[in-house]
């Protein structure tokens, strides 16, 4: 996602856009709405995951816990609004950015129902390519579609892959005028576009150009509008798709961090990453490539002084921290290495791989959402911790790769690190952006902080983080 918008969310009353860099920090107060962002990201992949009667899994035991509906919408509020920016990818002939609010509401109470009520989405809208669709759903499966301000009646279906329901239109036949269209647009009887699904992407401008030159005898707003109806239900599907795709790849490590054990259980399950609670690094660290253990030591050894090697035996799995030739269990190192290990972990897994879907498909896209990598760690440390994040971005610099880390932090030793990167050209100020939370009556607002190149903040309130 390249950007997002929360609107009486938990006590975020609007963030307004924030825009989603290669490195994202989320600074502030205690209760301030940093934990409610950040976790919105696998809020969306556990939801993604699993078939469910509303739009989105308020709760889920290996995920996180927003309770329900009515505990996440902003006191006093009957709505949430959520909006993002994401690419959108159907072919390489069919790629633009769409930007997609959804609005979920609370269904009214009937006579025939229990006390529970479900939440619902009540209305989703699409900007693409100069298009606005308003989807607003109603009961029995119908839906009104405002395409460019004309009204399309719909039905429309529940996929459980999807946030939202899937447009269907009610009049399946042609496009009135669609095969003079298709003639007017071939060239030498060459058919460039025969279906509507080919005009996905095209925007209005763009469509009156190419029938600039011919005497198309029908009314060019009329029959692209209409068009851009009858795509609308697979441009959904694709779209649906491709937001399960990205959020599969989101890892998400919590603040609440497992505690060290001198065994952990070996299990013979695939591991692709790194869960919430580092709980499964033994395995995952067992189940690594030879090659990328070594070269996950050689970082830890030249950043850290350490290295992290594993041992199995009897169905066990132990980690044993290795230092200047002495090797001891992780247990009796003390507990920040515990807890600073998965996130090392994760760092490295992020850095390295491109397979971020359970479907085998190969992308460049992927989302790291940490909380609080800082406790338990010293000051020093800290600033280590901050330049090994630097050193990721700058990876994603050079390769060019759409990756970004999304980091709530209370540590101005991390800050300081990647000030000081900047400051040195390590990597650019662009691909870095702070947001300030802040807590009033409680309500929380959010700004933005920059670095200069000089590796200084603007707009950076004195005493902050004190």
């Amino acid at each position: 996602m390249d950007d997002i918008r929360l609107v009486n969310f938990r006590n975020i009353a609007d963030s307004g856009k924030i825009k989603i860099k290669p490195l994202t920090l989320l600074v502030g107060k205690n209760s301030s709405g940093k934990s409610s962002f950040i976790r919105l990201f696998p809020l969306f992949q556990q939801s993604l995951r699993v078939p469910r009667k509303g739009p989105l899994l308020w709760y889920d035991e290996k995920g996180v816990d927003f309770g329900d509906f009515a505990s996440t919408v902003r006191k006093g509020e009957k709505e949430i609004e959520i909006g993002f920016t994401v690419p959108y990818a159907r072919s390489w002939k069919q790629n633009f950015d769409i930007s997609v609010i959804m609005t979920i509401i609370s269904e009214e109470k009937r006579p025939e129902h229990d006390d529970i009520l479900y939440d619902k989405i009540s209305k989703v809208i699409l900007e693409f390519v100069g298009n606005k669709i308003i989807i607003e759903y109603k009961d029995y499966g119908k839906a009104n579609v405002f395409v460019n301000g004309t009204l399309f009646d719909a039905n429309c279906s529940l996929f459980h892959s999807s946030f939202f329901p899937i447009i269907n239109p009610i009049d399946v036949e042609k496009v009135n005028g669609f095969d003079e269209l298709i003639e007017c647009l071939a060239d030498n009887k060459k058919y460039k576009y025969r279906y509507v699904d080919d005009f996905m992407g095209m925007s209005f401008e763009e469509f009156k150009n190419k029938l600039s030159d011919s005497n198309f005898p029908y009314n060019m707003t009329v029959i692209y509008n209409e068009i851009v109806y009858k795509y609308l239900s697979s441009l959904l599907m694709t779209l649906s798709m491709n937001l399960r795709i990205q959020m599969d790849g989101i890892i998400y490590i919590g603040p609440f961090r497992d505690a060290p054990r001198r065994y952990y259980r070996f299990q013979n399950l695939a591991i692709d990453q790194i869960d919430m609670t580092g709980s499964n690094m033994a395995v995952f660290m067992n189940a690594m490539k030879i090659q990328d253990r070594k070269d996950f030591n050689k970082w830890l050894k030249n950043d850290y002084g350490f290295e992290l090697n594993v041992e199995s035996h009897y169905g066990n799995i132990s980690l044993y921290i290795d230092k200047d030739g002495n090797k001891t269990n992780i247990i009796d190192n003390g507990f920040g290495l515990s807890q600073f290990m998965p996130i090392m972990i994760a760092l490295y897994s992020f850095d390295k791989s491109k397979r971020i879907s359970g479907y085998r498909m190969e992308s460049l896209n992927q989302m790291m959402c940490i909380e609080q990598p800082e406790l338990h760690l010293h000051p020093k440390m800290q600033y280590s911790l901050g330049e090994s994040m630097v050193e990721v971005v700058r990876h994603i610099e050079q390769n060019k790769r759409d990756k970004k880390m999304i980091i709530e932090t209370h540590s101005r030793s991390i800050i300081d690190a990647i000030g000081n990167a900047i400051s040195e050209g390590k990597i650019s100020s662009e691909n870095v952006a702070v947001y300030l939370f802040d807590v009033k009556n409680e309500i929380s607002y959010i700004r933005k902080a920059e670095f200069g190149e000089d590796g200084y903040l603007t707009d950076w309130p004195i005493g902050f983080l004190d």
